[in-house]
């Protein structure tokens, strides 16, 4: 009985989405990934005897890390990514916190000029890595070496509503990856243990990576798809963004909504976000030029339909 309870509640969260909401994707942001561990070089130390260091820089592996995280987002096939050139372009032209720290302010800014509607900050809080070696002797002939390379990294991710500024998700994921191996030594001839290299921590790292994918997967559903129309045409059809990059497809069915006033917190003055009013809807026809960033529409409903106004999947 419990399971059949599971499921129903699991079909009914679907049927909450409409068909069309399922296919569309998000407009996606990686604002920035710093190090929490300051930079400095992290080691793990260990009482085993014969043990070795392995110490790795966090610095360098930002850059790295940002680049894998777009890289499995992109593979999800859910989400539109933001160019970081981009994004970039406008931390020098703006101030909107290159650090990553995304604040409602700088949230809401950020949601204008890329369009995003999700952006993603984190830090890497966590970087160690352990190579033990215990070492055996066979009456002076021969050692034997067995070893244990352990890497383990921890990321602390914030996933932030572009609109709003609202924190949608604030969670850990970590990646551990190991490494074991024996060799043998006769008159001083022959293998040894393992060694301490770069890929044993690009394996944690990439599996910490993984682990955030599925919490962006998850805080994602908590934000409506959205787009907007671009431009009235006097014939009755729109130009809308987004297009066939975002899964629109000819025949899909989306309410159009107008941008009323907006409503801030009397507390803390921070944006809750715009009233929205219905005034139409529309059909998806094709697309606007090449590349599917934007598409063509025939008004369905309403009138006084202007750029701007948003649209949302019926």
């Amino acid at each position: 009985m419990k399971k059949l309870v599971t499921l129903t509640l699991i079909f009914v969260s679907f049927l909450s989405f409409s068909q069309d909401s399922l296919i569309l994707k998000k407009r996606l942001a990686i604002i920035n990934f710093i190090d929490g561990t300051e930079g400095q070089t992290r080691a793990a130390a260990t009482a085993t005897p014969g043990a070795r260091q392995s110490t790795y820089t966090t610095s360098h592996y930002t850059t790295t890390l940002i680049n894998m995280l777009t890289t499995e987002l992109f593979k999800t096939n859910a989400f539109l990514m933001v160019d970081r050139q981009q994004i970039d372009a406008i931390f020098k032209e703006q101030d909107l916190g290159a650090s990553g720290a995304v604040t409602p302010q700088s949230a809401a800014k950020m949601n204008q000029l890329l369009g995003a509607q999700l952006l993603i900050s984190g830090s890497i809080t966590e970087w160690g890595n352990k190579l033990e070696n215990k070492q055996n002797h066979g009456g002076g002939y021969w050692t034997g070496t067995k070893s244990k390379n352990t890497a383990r990294v921890t990321l602390d991710l914030k996933i932030t509503d572009a609109t709003t500024g609202e924190i949608l998700m604030a969670e850990s994921a970590s990646g551990t990856a190991e490494v074991k191996s024996g060799g043998a030594k006769i008159l001083g001839f022959g293998t040894s243990g393992a060694t301490a290299d770069n890929s044993i921590m690009d394996s944690a790292v990439r599996k910490a990576v993984v682990n955030c994918v599925a919490l962006i997967r998850s805080a994602s559903m908590k934000v409506a798809w959205q787009g907007s129309i671009i431009k009235i045409n006097a014939d009755g059809t729109a130009v809308v963004k987004p297009g066939s990059e975002s899964g629109m497809q000819p025949g899909m069915n989306f309410v159009v909504y107008s941008k009323g006033e907006e409503l801030k917190d009397p507390d803390t003055g921070l944006s809750l976000g715009f009233q929205l009013k219905k005034v139409g809807g529309l059909t998806i026809t094709g697309d606007f030029g090449d590349g599917g960033k934007a598409a063509t529409a025939k008004i369905s409903t309403g009138k006084g339909l202007k750029a701007g106004d948003v649209i949302k999947p019926k």
